[in-house]
């Protein structure tokens, strides 16, 4: 008897412990962006570390903790341009491009006075907004060569603007 008691006493405490009623309602999560949503953005980037390649100083304005902000207009095709991610007066094209599915990855070549300048960016976006980091690194001629990786937000603030569709403050 006193078995039986027990196991009744074990079954009713497993019966307790299940699940007892409603079960919370599962929410439902938007599926990711293929693409931005055209339109203007501004965006931010912070240095986070520049290393130098060689003995001399590294070929670059910027420095760790610079902040730089820009303005872009995000066209048809849903991507950033590459001259969001140039730094000063460089001229860059995207080589590898790859934005899907909330997922950033881009390579892009820049020139500089003629030199390379390499850049990799690796983030996430939804339709109206990125996070991104992107690293750089040159192969110049001479000396002053660097590796440098900097933060990026970037986030839609309306439609194209003709003042504002691609300007940057350093």
């Amino acid at each position: 008897m006193t078995k039986i008691l027990i196991i009744a006493a074990s079954s009713l405490a497993l019966a307790a412990c299940g699940s007892g009623g409603e079960e919370a309602p599962v929410e439902e999560s938007a599926a990711p962006a293929d693409a931005l949503t055209p339109g203007q953005y501004d965006i931010t980037m912070e240095v986070t570390s520049i290393d130098t390649k060689d003995e001399a100083d590294a070929r670059t304005d910027l420095e760790v903790g610079s902040v730089t902000n820009a303005s872009v207009c995000v066209g048809d095709d849903g991507a950033l341009p590459a001259d969001a991610f140039a730094e000063g007066d460089d001229q860059c094209g995207i080589e590898s491009p790859y934005a899907r599915r909330g997922t950033l990855r881009q390579a892009l070549r820049c020139n500089r006075d003629g030199e390379a300048v390499m850049l990799n960016v690796d983030g996430d976006f939804t339709a109206d907004s990125v996070t991104a980091t992107v690293e750089t690194e040159t192969f110049f001629q001479y000396a002053g060569d660097y590796a440098m990786k900097r933060s990026m937000t970037a986030t839609r603030t309306g439609e194209c603007t003709a003042e504002g569709e691609n300007s940057a403050d350093g």
